[in-house]
């Protein structure tokens, strides 16, 4: 699987809402910082952390839309909606995040 990781890599950049936010990996992040791996800054910004990202497995997924999910959640304005708003913006946030980044489609799709 090491091969085809190299093939299909993490974009640097994907489309959330409106915006474009960059991805960074960073060497170690989750072992400075003492989170899981990542942060969402700024709403311009997800940093990543590098070792988890190549990986490529299931863990790298979850950790990606983690920080994809903190986005949505800023794009989407849904800071003090009901349950049932919040639930169709991160719904509508998803299907546009697959909808217009297919290369991160195809990374998801290989870690897999």
């Amino acid at each position: 699987m090491a091969k085809l990781l190299q093939q299909i890599s993490l974009p640097d950049k994907i489309k959330i809402g409106g915006m474009d936010i960059s991805i960074q990996l960073q060497k170690n992040l989750s072992k400075r910082s003492g989170d899981e791996g990542g942060y969402f800054e700024e709403d311009q910004l997800i940093i990543l952390d590098k070792d988890i990202i190549e990986i490529g497995n299931k863990y790298s997924i979850f950790l990606l839309w983690h920080e994809n999910l903190h986005a949505i959640y800023s794009q989407y304005s849904l800071d003090g909606l009901s349950e049932e708003k919040n639930v169709n913006g991160f719904s509508q946030g998803i299907v546009q995040v697959f909808g217009d980044n297919p290369k991160l489609v195809d990374w998801i799709l290989l870690c897999l």
